[in-house]
């Protein structure tokens, strides 16, 4: 939480908090850019809090009004209820987190495990869409070797957990991120040594579990992803989405290098702001 203070004081645009209750107790929203834009809501990846998702927003904040709760159950503000990946909890969280907001329908931004609670909500709720955009998203069919994220991932993590080195991290987390800066090694040390790493996502979705979801959706994914292999990813998403609008597979790990983090975010940008 230290952490998360520090990196909430250092974000380079004008932010406020919003406490917003749910059936999984208070949620906090992280809210930026034009107050009375267009609502894009901002789902982060797994154990990636709302203040770490600042790349993401800043693309958005001339013409948006940008929300970014931290999930509950997950290290950030909100409650450390944690919603069950069955039943739609997921979608219920978010849906309590709209209501709380006042916002019908919104366009919706998932990054990985956020991917999977939005497409959670497309399933349930499809109405509440405007436009999605899905970054390495989960809750599709679709994953990578399980011996291979044993072996390369979750076993050098483990040992990591029981025999830090912070001069380890780039090696740790390779398989996850092929680039690093120096906010990464902070926030991965932490993450090792002091956050439950696995927690189940919502779905995988089939075609008939997103038959009502018609809200344009852009999918960008990356063809190293040791979670979900962006070849493989595309072609369940074209199968299971109606309107897939773009999609991209960029030569990236799970987390996006520069310079498909560059690319993404002008085109996600673009794609929302396109009538």
């Amino acid at each position: 939480m230290a952490l998360y203070e520090r990196k909430l004081l250092s974000l380079p645009f004008r932010h406020e908090s919003r406490w917003v209750s749910t059936q999984f107790g208070q949620t906090h929203v992280l809210c930026a850019g034009v107050p009375h834009g267009p609502p894009v809501v901002l789902i982060h990846g797994v154990n990636f809090a709302a203040p770490f998702m600042a790349d993401f927003v800043r693309p958005l904040m001339d013409h948006f009004r940008v929300f970014v709760p931290d999930i509950a159950g997950q290290p950030g503000r909100s409650s450390e209820t944690q919603p069950t990946p069955v039943d739609h909890h997921y979608a219920g969280w978010l849906a309590d987190v709209l209501d709380g907001l006042a916002l019908d329908a919104a366009s919706f931004l998932g990054v990985s495990f956020g991917g999977a609670v939005i497409l959670d909500l497309a399933a349930a709720m499809p109405a509440r869409f405007s436009k999605a955009v899905l970054i390495v998203p989960g809750g599709f069919a679709v994953a990578g070797s399980p011996l291979a994220l044993f072996l390369r991932l979750l076993l050098p993590w483990q040992l990591y957990r029981v025999f830090p080195d912070r001069e380890r991290i780039a090696d740790v987390v390779r398989p996850l991120a092929w680039e690093l800066d120096d906010d990464h090694y902070d926030f991965f040390d932490a993450l090792l040594r002091h956050v439950r790493w696995l927690i189940p996502p919502p779905g995988p979705f089939a075609a008939v579990d997103l038959k009502d979801f018609r809200a344009p959706t852009a999918l960008y994914a990356a063809r190293e992803d040791i979670f979900f292999p962006g070849d493989e990813l595309e072609r369940v998403a074209r199968s299971t989405i109606s309107n897939l609008a773009e999609t991209i597979v960029y030569d990236s790990s799970h987390y996006p290098t520069k310079a498909m983090l560059a690319d993404v975010t002008v085109r996600m940008a673009r794609f929302l702001k396109t009538a």
